[in-house]
């Protein structure tokens, strides 16, 4: 028999939307912001901070769990 345990774990998105195309300096202005915002145990991770181009937008995101 297998042992297992399970868990539902809830997230919240926080995104920083940007008009697609958009340029690099727009980018970097929205990344710092998300940057500042997010909570300080989540900074030092190289992947926290993700990014989706899309054609209409590109989405500047990080999630946290149990808010």
């Amino acid at each position: 028999m297998a042992d297992f345990g399970r868990r539902t774990v809830s997230t919240t998105r926080h995104e920083y939307v940007l008009d697609s195309p958009t340029n690099w300096g727009e980018m970097c202005k929205a990344a710092a912001v998300a940057i500042q915002e997010m909570p300080v145990r989540l900074r030092d991770f190289d992947d926290t901070l993700l990014v989706e181009a899309g054609d209409d937008e590109v989405v500047i995101y990080w999630e946290d769990e149990g808010e």
